[in-house]
């Protein structure tokens, strides 16, 4: 479902997805590091928690409250 999220992002933000978000999204997650708490911190990215918030919206919209959403490995709010 998350990644259904950056689609959506990027059919939003057409060619300029790739620079604000495609990018610095794959540089992230290859030198993603775990907090001391144990998260990691790439999932805190603003466009990562962006796109799990795009993503949960929309399969509530069309599946109903039936989505059980994985708040630890896909955060949409920072803690």
């Amino acid at each position: 479902m998350h990644e259904y999220g950056h689609y959506i992002d990027s059919q939003r933000m057409g060619l300029t997805y790739l620079f604000n978000v495609g990018i610095p999204s794959i540089f992230s997650a290859m030198s993603n590091k775990k907090a001391d708490n144990g998260l990691y911190m790439h999932n805190y990215r603003w466009y990562e928690m962006n796109a799990n918030k795009n993503a949960e919206r929309y399969f509530n919209k069309h599946y109903g409250n039936r989505v059980i959403w994985n708040e630890r490995d896909y955060p949409r709010y920072k803690r």
